[in-house]
């Protein structure tokens, strides 16, 4: 009994090491993987931890949603308390072999663009309809500070998809997330539309250029 017991124990013992060892070396890593804008991912997690965020003093943890050695998908939650409370997650996909990040738009093919935003309107457009139904006209309107219902309508019809371009990687699936489609503030942001729409490897592959980074996923 007593040796089950410590079995059980040092099993436990052993995956919260690795779990110790994965997050730090997700945070060395942090120093040579670049970002869209030049900066590191480190330089960003720095920022997120001045006076009023919640991991004051502290870098973000970082989760990790797909490492194939080629292909590194991560994300981190932070959260301000400031004046004007905010929070939210912040999603990176890099390519391991250069150390620069994915950026989603520009892995599709341009011949493409036109039928992969097609393909996402499809999916997104029947969501916010139904998302639609969860408060009433009223509401809407006084979110939107609108009083026209003609113009309510034309709200919830799907515009500007290029702007969704928050992702991660899970699984062979990508994940495009919706984080707060109409971008209401703080007071009102549990009216907003949180959502994921899930593209497999396959399906995303029709639309990709041929040399894009997003194909060594399958490998």
């Amino acid at each position: 009994m007593n040796k089950i017991i410590i079995v059980i124990v040092m099993t436990v013992f052993h995956s919260f090491v690795m779990a110790m060892d994965n997050s730090s070396d997700l945070i060395v890593q942090s120093f040579d993987l670049h970002l869209n804008d030049g900066s590191s991912l480190h330089d960003e997690l720095l920022s997120y931890t001045g006076e009023g965020y919640e991991n004051s003093g502290n870098l973000p943890e970082l989760t990790l949603h797909y490492n194939n050695d080629k292909i590194l998908s991560i994300s981190f939650y932070w959260s301000f308390y400031g004046p004007y409370p905010s929070e939210g997650i912040i999603y990176h996909t890099f390519d391991l072999v250069s150390n620069k990040e994915i950026v989603l738009w520009n892995e599709i093919d341009n011949n493409k663009i036109k039928a992969f935003i097609n393909y996402l309107y499809q999916k997104i457009q029947p969501i916010l309809l139904i998302h639609r139904n969860e408060y009433s006209d009223s509401e809407w309107m006084d979110a939107f500070n609108i009083s026209d219902e003609l113009e309510l309508d034309k709200l919830f019809f799907v515009k500007d998809i290029s702007r969704i371009t928050s992702y991660y990687i899970k699984n062979n699936v990508l994940h495009l997330v919706v984080d707060g489609y109409f971008e209401f503030p703080h007071a009102i942001r549990a009216m907003d539309l949180f959502t994921e729409i899930n593209i497999t490897i396959f399906d995303l592959e029709e639309y990709l250029k041929k040399d894009s980074s997003l194909k060594r996923i399958k490998d």
